[in-house]
This record gives structure tokens, C-alpha cells and sequence, in this order.
């Protein structure tokens, strides 16, 4: 049963875990001569990542006053809207409509939720323990927001609040673990997600399936209902 096992999992203790926030995905760089990127998974047609620190100047206190030499793992959202489509209403455009969109709504706020290095040091050898008492040094400001790590007991009752909350869930990190850029090794990191239930018909307008989606962005592919 996936969910003894993961309620299992939980409680031994031996992993520490944090809200997963429902937002796009963006690694904020500011290398040794100070400049800054914020950026996604999604790369230009000239096959560099797009930098979208410009569409959140809200956020540039916080990043002017980060040293040289770190690098945030971390997810754009938005604190009211629920939904990573609501995010790409923003990033997806051109700046100055982006700008405008939120400042006659809501701003995009920045939920890091880990740190590959930080004042020209690397932490990719670093525990998960270590570098939450890197992130834990960090001020959160009204659109700067840190995760908060939980553990045994109490990460299985944040995991129940949060799913009540209608939140996305969480994701879980064995103790001791250190960052594999690429990897995904198995139990190491795991994302624990509400249960979805769909109910669907067939109106007789329809092709057979040809094969399995197995791309990484569900949502997204037009035919995943």
C-alpha cells in the first residue's frame, strides 16, 4: 500500500521534508562579478535558458543583497492563485505586459527551497541538513519565502494540513543526501502529491492512443485529459 509505505517512510524519521508549492520552477544564479540570472527549465530557439529576473522586480532587494557566488534552487508563485498555468499567464509574455498584469493584480512571489552554493563556495557536497542551516540564515520579505523543513510526527501532520489546505504536497529528502545535478536516484527524493480523481467519458470522437505519454510536464501535453 503506497500509502503505508509512505506514511511509513515519514515517520522512521529519516527523511526531512517541505511544502512543494504549485509554481514554475526557477534557479536564481548570481555568479562572481555579481551578475544574475533567474532562471527555468525552458530554453530559447539559440538553446540558452531564458532569464526572467526582470519579470519580478519585486524580488531584486532581496536579490541585490544575496553575496556573489550562490545559487538558489527555488519556484515562482503565486501565494492566492493555485496552478502553474497561472504563473505562465506571466512568464509566458512579453515584459512590460508581465509587469503590468501584476501590478493590476497580484506579484509572483520566489519560494526557494534549496542552495547548490553560496559565497562562492559549493554546497553540492553539502548534507540537506547543512544547507537548510544555510537557508534558515536567510530573512523572508512579503515576496521572498524560505521552506520550512520538518521531520518524523511532525512532517506527517504538516503533510495532512497541507493537503486539507488544497496545497500541491510535499517533498520529502533523505537525511544526508547531497545534490546530483541530472539524477534522480531513487528514495533519495521523493514528491508526495494529492490524490486526484477524474471523472471522464468517451463522446466516440476519438483516435486510439498510439503509445504512453512519459514526458515530465503532464499538464501541459494536450492530450492528457
Amino acid at each position: 500500500n503506497q500509502k503505508e509505505e509512505t506514511k511509513y517512510m515519514i515517520k522512521t524519521g529519516d527523511y526531512v521534508g517541505s511544502l512543494k508549492r504549485d509554481g514554475h520552477y526557477a534557479r536564481f544564479i548570481k555568479d562572481e562579478d555579481g551578475n544574475m540570472i533567474l532562471q527555468g527549465r525552458t530554453k530559447s530557439v539559440s538553446g540558452e535558458y531564458l532569464n526572467k529576473i526582470e519579470w519580478v522586480p519585486q524580488c531584486q532587494d532581496f536579490f541585490d543583497s544575496i553575496p556573489n557566488g550562490t545559487c538558489f534552487l527555488g519556484e515562482l508563485y503565486f501565494p492566492n492563485q493555485k496552478g502553474s498555468r497561472k504563473v505562465t499567464t506571466i512568464l509566458g509574455c512579453l515584459k512590460n505586459k508581465a509587469l503590468d498584469r501584476q501590478n493590476k493584480g497580484e506579484k509572483l512571489c520566489y519560494y526557494i527551497f534549496d542552495v547548490w552554493a553560496i559565497n562562492g563556495k559549493s554546497m553540492l557536497n553539502s548534507s540537506i541538513e547543512n544547507r537548510i542551516n544555510v537557508l534558515n540564515s536567510f530573512l523572508e520579505t512579503d515576496y521572498i519565502k524560505i521552506a520550512k523543513y520538518y521531520e518524523g510526527e511532525k512532517l506527517w501532520i504538516k503533510l495532512g494540513e497541507y493537503l486539507s489546505n488544497g496545497e500541491e504536497g510535499i517533498v520529502i529528502t533523505k537525511k544526508g543526501s547531497k545534490p546530483e545535478p541530472g539524477k534522480r536516484t531513487s528514495r533519495k527524493t521523493l514528491k508526495i502529491k494529492q490524490e486526484i480523481n477524474v471523472d471522464a467519458f468517451l463522446d466516440g470522437d476519438y483516435k486510439p492512443a498510439s503509445k504512453e505519454y512519459k514526458g515530465k510536464e503532464l499538464p501541459s501535453w494536450s492530450y492528457w485529459i
